[in-house]
């Protein structure tokens, strides 16, 4: 078993044993990444957070703060957070508030934050069904008399006739 020897903070040569290396080189390497403007721990277990635009182009946006806040929404502090280490507005009507440029950092439960998706996934459905019958019913009425078809087709090509893929709906 070999000694292996680090320096201590003052410098001094210390003696680590065959354990410690073994852990250090068992390790995988760490790899550094720069932190994302928008990055925030964990959600409170029942919230869901979500960023929100507070001022566009250096003009406060309140209105869609406020209509955020119309559906359910509170801002959230730096003290919700944790150690975690963010930056806060200083004055104004969002003093206090989580922020990251022009956004605020904004919290709703999960209840209603799902019923808001369901509620647009709804609506886009029935836009769907909409425009499908609109194409439907104005299909007889071309020129050449063979109708409108659709296809969802959406291919990707990377340097290569032969790597060509294909989605249909």
């Amino acid at each position: 078993m070999t000694e292996a020897t680090d320096r201590n903070s003052r410098g001094q040569f210390v003696k680590k044993s065959a354990r410690s290396t073994r852990d250090n080189e068992s390790r995988a390497p760490l790899q550094w990444r720069p932190p994302g403007m928008l990055d925030v721990p964990e959600p409170p277990e029942g919230m869901k957070w979500r960023w929100v635009r507070h001022e566009v182009r250096g003009n406060a946006d309140n209105s869609n703060v406020y209509k955020r806040t119309r559906q359910g929404y509170e801002p959230v502090k730096p003290d919700q957070l944790g150690n975690f280490d963010t930056d806060s507005m200083v004055g104004g009507p969002h003093d206090g508030v989580v922020r990251s440029g022009d956004l605020i950092l904004m919290q709703v439960p999960e209840e209603i934050a799902e019923s808001r998706n369901d509620y647009f996934k709804d609506r886009t459905a029935r836009l769907q069904q909409a425009v499908d019958a609109e194409l439907n019913q104005n299909a007889a009425q071309t020129m050449d008399g063979k109708g409108i078809h659709r296809a969802n087709k959406s291919s990707v090509t990377k340097n290569s006739p032969h790597n060509e893929t294909e989605f249909e709906d």
